[in-house]
Protein backbone atom coordinates (compact mmCIF):
# COMPACT_ATOMS: atom_id res chain seq x y z
CA UNK A 1 0.00 0.00 0.00
CA UNK A 2 1.27 3.46 -0.89
CA UNK A 3 1.59 5.65 2.20
CA UNK A 4 2.22 9.21 1.00
CA UNK A 5 1.71 11.75 -1.72
CA UNK A 6 4.51 12.79 -4.05
CA UNK A 7 6.05 16.21 -3.28
CA UNK A 8 4.18 17.64 -6.28
CA UNK A 9 0.86 16.20 -5.07
CA UNK A 10 1.51 17.48 -1.55
CA UNK A 11 2.14 20.96 -2.94
CA UNK A 12 -1.15 20.79 -4.86
CA UNK A 13 -2.99 19.59 -1.76
CA UNK A 14 -1.56 22.46 0.29
CA UNK A 15 -2.81 24.87 -2.40
CA UNK A 16 -6.30 23.34 -2.05
CA UNK A 17 -6.10 23.70 1.73
CA UNK A 18 -5.14 27.38 1.34
CA UNK A 19 -8.26 27.80 -0.85
CA UNK A 20 -10.44 26.11 1.80
CA UNK A 21 -9.03 28.41 4.48
CA UNK A 22 -9.76 31.50 2.44
CA UNK A 23 -13.04 30.59 0.72
CA UNK A 24 -14.44 27.56 2.56
CA UNK A 25 -15.25 24.23 0.96
CA UNK A 26 -16.76 24.11 -2.55
CA UNK A 27 -20.51 23.96 -3.03
CA UNK A 28 -21.52 20.32 -3.07
CA UNK A 29 -22.95 18.36 -5.98
CA UNK A 30 -24.66 14.97 -5.92
CA UNK A 31 -22.67 11.80 -6.46
CA UNK A 32 -24.95 10.87 -9.38
CA UNK A 33 -24.24 14.21 -11.05
CA UNK A 34 -20.50 13.84 -10.47
CA UNK A 35 -20.33 10.27 -11.81
CA UNK A 36 -21.92 11.34 -15.14
CA UNK A 37 -18.96 13.51 -16.11
CA UNK A 38 -15.84 11.66 -14.95
CA UNK A 39 -12.67 11.63 -17.00
CA UNK A 40 -10.44 8.54 -17.08
CA UNK A 41 -8.07 9.74 -14.34
CA UNK A 42 -11.00 10.55 -12.03
CA UNK A 43 -12.45 7.06 -12.60
CA UNK A 44 -9.14 5.42 -11.70
CA UNK A 45 -8.64 7.53 -8.56
CA UNK A 46 -12.25 7.13 -7.42
CA UNK A 47 -12.17 3.35 -7.90
CA UNK A 48 -8.90 3.16 -5.94
CA UNK A 49 -10.64 4.96 -3.05
CA UNK A 50 -13.58 2.55 -3.19
CA UNK A 51 -11.14 -0.39 -3.08
CA UNK A 52 -9.22 1.15 -0.13
CA UNK A 53 -12.45 1.70 1.80
CA UNK A 54 -13.40 -1.93 1.14
CA UNK A 55 -10.32 -3.05 3.09
CA UNK A 56 -11.47 -0.99 6.09
CA UNK A 57 -14.52 -3.13 6.89
CA UNK A 58 -14.34 -4.54 10.39
CA UNK A 59 -11.57 -2.24 11.59
CA UNK A 60 -12.40 -0.32 14.76
CA UNK A 61 -10.57 2.97 14.36
CA UNK A 62 -10.69 4.07 17.99
CA UNK A 63 -8.77 0.93 19.07
CA UNK A 64 -5.99 1.14 16.46
CA UNK A 65 -2.33 1.13 17.40
CA UNK A 66 0.44 2.61 15.26
CA UNK A 67 2.23 0.04 13.14
CA UNK A 68 -0.70 -2.40 12.91
CA UNK A 69 -2.39 -3.58 9.73
CA UNK A 70 -5.52 -1.56 10.56
CA UNK A 71 -3.44 1.60 11.01
CA UNK A 72 -1.90 1.19 7.55
CA UNK A 73 -5.33 0.49 6.01
CA UNK A 74 -6.66 3.79 7.37
CA UNK A 75 -3.52 5.63 6.24
CA UNK A 76 -4.16 4.19 2.78
CA UNK A 77 -7.77 5.44 2.84
CA UNK A 78 -6.45 8.88 3.84
CA UNK A 79 -4.02 8.85 0.91
CA UNK A 80 -6.80 7.97 -1.54
CA UNK A 81 -9.08 10.66 -0.12
CA UNK A 82 -6.25 13.14 -0.70
CA UNK A 83 -5.96 11.95 -4.28
CA UNK A 84 -9.70 12.26 -4.98
CA UNK A 85 -9.49 15.81 -3.61
CA UNK A 86 -6.71 16.55 -6.10
CA UNK A 87 -8.74 15.31 -9.08
CA UNK A 88 -11.78 17.40 -8.18
CA UNK A 89 -13.98 15.32 -5.87
CA UNK A 90 -13.88 17.89 -3.05
CA UNK A 91 -17.32 19.07 -4.12
CA UNK A 92 -18.93 15.83 -2.93
CA UNK A 93 -20.55 16.08 0.51
CA UNK A 94 -19.28 12.64 1.54
CA UNK A 95 -15.69 13.55 0.63
CA UNK A 96 -15.97 16.86 2.51
CA UNK A 97 -17.22 14.95 5.55
CA UNK A 98 -14.40 12.41 5.51
CA UNK A 99 -11.44 14.49 4.37
CA UNK A 100 -11.10 15.93 7.89
CA UNK A 101 -12.21 12.78 9.75
CA UNK A 102 -9.58 10.65 7.98
CA UNK A 103 -6.82 13.24 8.29
CA UNK A 104 -6.62 13.93 4.56
CA UNK A 105 -6.51 17.64 5.38
CA UNK A 106 -5.90 19.50 8.65
CA UNK A 107 -8.85 20.04 10.96
CA UNK A 108 -10.30 23.57 10.61
CA UNK A 109 -11.37 23.37 14.27
CA UNK A 110 -7.69 23.04 15.18
CA UNK A 111 -6.72 26.18 13.21
CA UNK A 112 -5.74 24.06 10.18
CA UNK A 113 -2.56 22.96 12.01
CA UNK A 114 -3.30 19.36 12.99
CA UNK A 115 -4.79 16.33 11.24
CA UNK A 116 -6.43 13.22 12.63
CA UNK A 117 -4.32 10.09 12.97
CA UNK A 118 -5.85 6.78 11.82
CA UNK A 119 -7.37 6.08 15.25
CA UNK A 120 -9.69 9.05 14.66
CA UNK A 121 -9.05 10.60 18.07
CA UNK A 122 -5.41 11.72 18.21
CA UNK A 123 -3.81 14.43 16.09
CA UNK A 124 -0.50 14.94 14.33
CA UNK A 125 1.11 18.15 13.08
CA UNK A 126 0.44 18.88 9.41
CA UNK A 127 3.94 20.36 9.01
CA UNK A 128 6.19 17.76 10.68
CA UNK A 129 3.79 14.81 11.33
CA UNK A 130 4.72 14.62 15.03
CA UNK A 131 1.98 13.42 17.34
CA UNK A 132 0.31 16.33 19.11
CA UNK A 133 0.83 16.71 22.84
CA UNK A 134 -1.42 18.51 25.31
CA UNK A 135 -0.69 20.86 28.18
CA UNK A 136 -3.26 21.41 30.91
CA UNK A 137 -3.63 25.09 31.68
CA UNK A 138 -5.14 26.45 34.90
CA UNK A 139 -6.59 29.91 34.39
CA UNK A 140 -7.13 32.22 37.33
CA UNK A 141 -10.40 34.14 36.95
CA UNK A 142 -10.01 37.74 38.08
CA UNK A 143 -13.63 38.72 38.63
CA UNK A 144 -13.28 41.19 41.49
CA UNK A 145 -13.81 44.93 41.42
CA UNK A 146 -10.07 45.69 41.68
CA UNK A 147 -7.10 44.67 39.50
CA UNK A 148 -5.86 41.16 40.35
CA UNK A 149 -8.80 40.58 42.71
CA UNK A 150 -11.36 37.84 42.47
CA UNK A 151 -13.29 35.02 44.01
CA UNK A 152 -10.52 32.46 43.66
CA UNK A 153 -12.25 30.62 40.80
CA UNK A 154 -10.16 28.84 38.22
CA UNK A 155 -10.84 27.15 34.91
CA UNK A 156 -8.95 24.27 33.41
CA UNK A 157 -8.42 23.74 29.72
CA UNK A 158 -6.22 21.57 27.59
CA UNK A 159 -4.00 23.30 25.05
CA UNK A 160 -2.75 21.16 22.13
CA UNK A 161 0.73 21.76 20.73
CA UNK A 162 3.29 20.19 18.42
CA UNK A 163 6.41 19.22 20.40
CA UNK A 164 8.65 19.99 17.38
CA UNK A 165 7.05 23.11 15.86
CA UNK A 166 5.58 24.90 18.86
CA UNK A 167 6.62 25.92 22.35
CA UNK A 168 5.03 24.16 25.31
CA UNK A 169 2.06 26.35 26.33
CA UNK A 170 2.09 27.92 29.77
CA UNK A 171 0.54 25.83 32.52
CA UNK A 172 -1.21 28.90 33.93
CA UNK A 173 -3.06 31.94 32.68
CA UNK A 174 -5.25 34.82 33.75
CA UNK A 175 -8.67 35.87 32.50
CA UNK A 176 -10.19 39.17 33.53
CA UNK A 177 -13.96 38.98 33.91
CA UNK A 178 -16.22 41.97 34.34
CA UNK A 179 -18.54 40.91 37.21
CA UNK A 180 -21.37 43.08 35.85
CA UNK A 181 -21.15 41.52 32.40
CA UNK A 182 -20.95 38.05 33.91
CA UNK A 183 -24.15 38.74 35.89
CA UNK A 184 -25.94 39.99 32.76
CA UNK A 185 -24.91 36.84 30.85
CA UNK A 186 -26.04 34.54 33.70
CA UNK A 187 -29.45 36.26 33.90
CA UNK A 188 -29.86 35.97 30.11
CA UNK A 189 -28.93 32.27 30.29
CA UNK A 190 -31.46 31.62 33.05
CA UNK A 191 -34.18 33.53 31.19
CA UNK A 192 -33.47 31.43 28.11
CA UNK A 193 -34.05 28.25 30.13
CA UNK A 194 -37.42 29.52 31.36
CA UNK A 195 -38.74 30.34 27.85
Amino acid sequence: MEQSLTPKELGQLNEKIAQYKEHGFPTTVSLDEKLKNLNEQQKIVFNALVDAIGLEKGIQRNALKKGTYGWSVIENVRLHIQRVILVGFDDLEIIQKYMVAYGAIPDPEESWKYYFLPNGKDYACWECHSEIMAQEQIISIHDGPFPLSGSGRTERKVIPYCPKCEDIPSSSGVRRVDPNQELIEEIARLQGKQN
